[in-house]
C-alpha cells in the first residue's frame, strides 16, 4: 500500500491540473432540477442551472434531454460560469449576468469590452448579483430583479430609471418574495420561477393568474409528474397570501366536494331502492 501512495498522489495532481484545480461538476438532473435563469433567445427558451442549460425549440420541443455546458455554447463566458440571469435585448444581442458582472453577446460570441460591473448599468455598487431579467415584449421595458425589488432598465440610455428600485409586489401581486428567473412570451404573459415551480403573471392587471404554482419540468422539459417528485413541499411566502393558506382553502374545497358527492350518492341510492321496491309491488300485482 505504501508503494502505491506516490502513484495515487500523482494521479490526483494530474486530475487537479486538468480540471483547473477543482473537481468536475456533475450535470443537473433534467426532471429534478431547479432553475437559476430562463431566457427567450431567437424564439427559443433556454433554462439554466449553474453552468448548464437546456434548450427548447420554437415548437416547444426539448432539443436535448441532457443539459449542455454554458461555456461550450457561448464563447467568452468563464469556464464553470454560473448564470444568474439572462435575456435578449430588442436589438437581438443577449445579456448574461454572472455574479457582479455582465456580458453582452452577439450570436454566440461576446462583444469587445466585456465583462463589465453591474454598477455600469446604474445598479448599486453593493449589489452582488441580478436574480432575474426579462423584457416585456409589448412595452419593450427591461426589468432587472434582485431579492424583493426590481429596476426598470432603459435600453437606449443603458441605465436604470431614476425611480428604481420598486417593490416586486408592485409589479405583480401574488409572487413569492424572491424569484430565481423570469421571462415574457409573445402573448403578453410573464412567467416567474422559483426552484422547480413557476407562476404566470398578467403585467397589465398586475397580479398572478393563479396563486398555486406549477412545475416547470412537465410544462417545458417533457418530464412526467412522477419524475418531478410530487411530494416536494413548497416553503415560501407570497404576497398577499401564503401557500399554506391557499393549500388549506384548496383542501377544504376538495373535502366539501367529496362530502357533497357522497351526500348526492346517498340520496340517489335511497331513491333507487324506493323505485325498485315500487316496481316489485307492481309486478306482483300483475
Amino acid at each position: 500500500m505504501a508503494r502505491l501512495m506516490p502513484v495515487v498522489t500523482l494521479v490526483l495532481v494530474l486530475v487537479l491540473l486538468v480540471t483547473g484545480g477543482s473537481p468536475a461538476r456533475s450535470p443537473p438532473q433534467t426532471c429534478r432540477s431547479t432553475f437559476d435563469a430562463v431566457a427567450r433567445i431567437r424564439g427559443e427558451l433556454f433554462f439554466f442551472n449553474d453552468d448548464h442549460f437546456w434548450r427548447v425549440s420554437r415548437a416547444g420541443h426539448l432539443m436535448t434531454r441532457d443539459p449542455v455546458e454554458v461555456d461550450t455554447f457561448w464563447e467568452g463566458l468563464p469556464h464553470h460560469s454560473d448564470v444568474s440571469a439572462a435575456y435578449e435585448r430588442p436589438d437581438g444581442s443577449v445579456v448574461f449576468f454572472c455574479g457582479r458582472h455582465f456580458w453582452v453577446f452577439w450570436e454566440r460570441r461576446t462583444k469587445p469590452g466585456y465583462p463589465r460591473p453591474l454598477s455600469d448599468l446604474g445598479l448599486p455598487e453593493e449589489l452582488s448579483s441580478v436574480d432575474a431579467a426579462f423584457v416585456n415584449r409589448h412595452t419593450e421595458v427591461t426589468y432587472l430583479i434582485t431579492g424583493d425589488k426590481y429596476w426598470r432598465f432603459n435600453e437606449r440610455t443603458e441605465r436604470v430609471d431614476s425611480d428604481s428600485p420598486q417593490p416586486l409586489n408592485r409589479m405583480c401581486r401574488g409572487l413569492p418574495k424572491r424569484v430565481d428567473a423570469a421571462f415574457s412570451d409573445t402573448k403578453g404573459h410573464t412567467y416567474f420561477l422559483q426552484g422547480k415551480h413557476y407562476w404566470r403573471c398578467d403585467l397589465g392587471q398586475g397580479r398572478v393568474q393563479n396563486y398555486a404554482p406549477h412545475l416547470v419540468a412537465p410544462r417545458w422539459l417533457g418530464c412526467t409528474l412522477a419524475e418531478c417528485c410530487l411530494d416536494d413541499h413548497i416553503e415560501t411566502e407570497v404576497w398577499p397570501k401564503t401557500y399554506e393558506y391557499k393549500e388549506k382553502l384548496s383542501e377544504e374545497g376538495r373535502r366539501n366536494a367529496r362530502e357533497n358527492a357522497a351526500a348526492r350518492g346517498g340520496v340517489g341510492s335511497q331513491v333507487a331502492v324506493v323505485v325498485l321496491a315500487a316496481a316489485a309491488v307492481m309486478w306482483r300485482g300483475l
